[in-house]
């Protein structure tokens, strides 16, 4: 009864609360995201409370042909497949299709990564945790490759990670032992807060050897909080 409902009132508040959902793509239109759930599980998958920021989490999901969701701590498992169906309950005529990692980190808290991406415009390939023999990762990267025959690279690697500066130079490293050349590095690493201080942005071989573009300048924040944060992709 209570997925019935929800679905019910997701669609409503789409539809109506917050406005209708009109963003299409266009055959030349393929968009990649990253988007942090924040501590995202049963509480919040199961309080009509906030349905409208579940209804606002599923209108930046329907934006990309793939992204990648962090944040997902759910012992159970089952919160990010109910919103995936509610996403799909909306976008019937063109649904998505998910792979999720396994639990990632070291302490008591796990945390699960998860990538939905729309079958109809993007192929899965493989999907893997990066092992590291090093233990060098506090959370291994997850690491996604696709086909799309609308993209202008194929295939292509997405690596999803959270991250610190140290772990940030070992990318180099995930990079040279990838199946594919291609590659997408996005999710949450800090560019001028705790994470990644200015000054010690020359230290990053990401950030200065030219094989990579970085999309996020460093004045953009892209955080809710009050800290002004540029969190890189």
């Amino acid at each position: 009864m209570f997925k019935m409902d929800l679905s019910v009132i997701l669609l409503t508040v789409l539809s109506f609360g917050i406005g209708s959902y009109t963003l299409k793509t266009t055959a030349q239109d393929f968009r990649v995201g990253a988007f942090s759930l924040k501590v995202f599980g049963q509480t919040k998958i199961t309080d009509l409370s906030i349905v409208a920021t579940i209804a606002r989490v599923s209108k930046v999901i329907m934006r990309y042909d793939i992204i990648l969701l962090q944040g997902i701590i759910d012992s159970e498992g089952t919160a990010v497949d109910d919103l995936l169906k509610l996403v799909n309950s909306v976008e019937s005529d063109d649904p998505y299709s998910m792979i999720i990692s396994e639990g990632l980190g070291s302490s008591y808290t796990k945390e699960h990564y998860a990538y939905l991406y729309r079958s109809s415009r993007a192929n899965l390939v493989r999907s893997y945790t990066y092992k590291d023999t090093g233990d060098r990762f506090e959370r291994e990267p997850y690491i996604a490759i696709f086909e799309s025959r609308y993209t202008a690279v194929s295939p292509f690697a997405v690596v999803g990670i959270k991250t610190t500066l140290e772990e940030i130079n070992l990318l180099a490293d995930v990079d040279s032992e990838l199946e594919v050349k291609n590659v997408i590095f996005a999710g949450d690493f800090n560019a001028n807060c705790g994470y990644v201080s200015n000054n010690r942005w020359k230290e990053v071989e990401l950030r200065e050897n030219p094989r990579y573009k970085w999309l996020i300048e460093d004045d953009v924040d892209t955080t809710p909080s009050d800290t002004d944060c540029a969190y890189r992709y």
